[in-house]
């Protein structure tokens, strides 16, 4: 096992997970992906084969589709001033 490119702290592990991908102004979801995977600060590494075979894949009409929720969580930029107070936070 590698020490993760990013944080320098962590271990990259195996994993398998789902790897969602903005493609054609459409988010797809794509299940089952091999991927190494920080265990300290969640980054996430796709080796070239796997990227390959995803860009492959969007390129075939979809095998399965479902319909998924999205929101936009977008928030205004915020200064030190901007502090919620502890009952709207605790109800996050």
């Amino acid at each position: 096992m590698t020490t993760c490119p990013v944080c320098n702290l962590g271990t990259m592990e195996p994993r398998v997970i789902e790897h969602p991908i903005r493609h054609n102004g459409r988010w797809v979801l794509a299940e089952h992906v091999p991927a190494d995977v920080c265990d300290t600060c969640g980054e996430t590494l796709l080796t070239a084969e796997v990227v390959e075979r995803l860009e492959r894949t969007l390129a075939l009409p979809p095998s399965s589709s479902r319909r998924i929720e999205v929101f936009d969580l977008h928030l205004p930029e915020r200064n030190s001033s901007d502090v919620l107070p502890s009952t709207v936070a605790a109800r996050w």
